[in-house]
This record gives C-alpha cells, sequence and structure tokens, in this order.
C-alpha cells in the first residue's frame, strides 16, 4: 500500500476553510498543525485576521478534520537549550488541552516548526505525543507499531516539488510520503493553488493502491 498525508502548517482562516471545503469534497479528512499563540491572537483582531481561532478549530473537528499542535510560537526548537525547547511544547500541549475540545496528546503529532528537531527531543518526544514530525526524506517506509518520528518535507515553489515527490512514490510498491504544505493561493510560505489542489486530490483519489489520509490514521492502521 501506498499512502499521502498531506500536512497543514500555521492555520491561515481562509486557506483552512477552503482546505477542508475542497477535501470534504473527495471525501478526505485534512490535518492542520496551528500556533498556539497565533491562534490565541485571532481571537482579539478582526473577522479578516490572517489566522484561525478556537472556535473554527472546533468547527474543524466536528467535521471530522486532525488538528494537531505545532508550538506555542514558531521558534526553532534545534536552536534553544533542551529545558526551553520543552517548556514551549508543554505549555503548547497544555493550551491545546484547554482549549480545544476532545484533544488527546495520545493521538496528537507535534510538527515541528522549520521541521528542525534534536536527537535530545527525538527520545524525548514518545513521553509526551503519539509522534512528532520533523524534516528528513519525505517517503517513510510504512509505520509500525512503535513509528514515533515521520519525517517530511516542503519547499518555497511548492507545487512542482509536491509532484516530484508523488511522482517518486507512484513508482514504489509501497511507502508513505508526507509533505508539508501551509497555505491556498496567496497566503503563507509556499503556497499552492486551489485549483491545483483539486486537480491533484481528483487525480490520487483514483490510482489504485493509493490512499491519501491524515498521517494519525496511517498510524493507527499500522499500530497492530
Amino acid at each position: 500500500m501506498r499512502y499521502i498525508s498531506f500536512s497543514w502548517d500555521d492555520g491561515f482562516r481562509r486557506s483552512t476553510l477552503r482546505t477542508a471545503e475542497i477535501f470534504e469534497k473527495f471525501g478526505l479528512r485534512a490535518e492542520f498543525n496551528i500556533i498556539t499563540d497565533w491562534t490565541d491572537n485571532a481571537t482579539l483582531r478582526s473577522d479578516d485576521t490572517p489566522f484561525a481561532d478556537w472556535g473554527v478549530w472546533a468547527e474543524m473537528k466536528q467535521r471530522g478534520h486532525i488538528v494537531h499542535p505545532h508550538g506555542t510560537n514558531h521558534t526553532n526548537k534545534a536552536e534553544v537549550p533542551l529545558v526551553e525547547a520543552q517548556k514551549l511544547i508543554l505549555h503548547c500541549l497544555d493550551t491545546f488541552d484547554k482549549k480545544l475540545p476532545g484533544f488527546d496528546p495520545r493521538q496528537a503529532i507535534f510538527a515541528m516548526p522549520y521541521l528542525a528537531t534534536t536527537p535530545e527531543l527525538d527520545a524525548w518526544f514518545p513521553s509526551v505525543v503519539r509522534a512528532f514530525r520533523p524534516g528528513g526524506p519525505p517517503i517513510n517506509p510504512l509505520p509500525g507499531p512503535n513509528t514515533v518520528r515521520i519525517n517530511t518535507g516542503g519547499a518555497e515553489d511548492c507545487e512542482p516539488w509536491l509532484l516530484e515527490n508523488i511522482e517518486q512514490l507512484l513508482a514504489m510498491d509501497e511507502g508513505w510520503l508526507v509533505l508539508c504544505v501551509h497555505a491556498l493561493d496567496d497566503e503563507g510560505w509556499g503556497p499552492v493553488r486551489s485549483s491545483f489542489l483539486e486537480e491533484l486530490l481528483t487525480r490520487l483519489t483514483t490510482l489504485p493502491n493509493l490512499q491519501v489520509l491524515p498521517a494519525i490514521d496511517v498510524l493507527n492502521l499500522h499500530s497492530k
């Protein structure tokens, strides 16, 4: 089996709503990763704020989508002392617990800002979350019950990068491609066009031996 997981970082409001709409059109669940400080601040701004608030994320969960932690802020965890990095991560998880109904860290994948990690964080993560998502070759082997690290990648010129990696996966008999995307159209870093995403999902959802699934679903399918 081959899997593709799209992982949407940062939580831009307009892109989030449009992404969810597109995924729902194909009967798919989207997977979002959000910064708690940005989400908190969104509640204090006008309706045209670039980031979604907690109400939007609660709605996304009710509609069947996945919401994961991406950090208290966007600090590069590989550039600060271990204790500080752990403190920021734990604070993020605590905020999720307080503000997102039904949050369970045992089903959370922590998306690393800048895809950056350290060996010390790698060893610590299994004690606090289900898995974590740092940088690395984005085609992973199929997971097992002890899989915690999920390599992923991203690119500023995102559309050709996505197509290149998808073609590599399709040339394989099995594998799991985890793609970091940020937003749609003119939002965020390295956005893709809404039309591109729809055309891509139209193709991917018709291919044999391929499923487009949130990363947590792939982990759970292979947890036994």
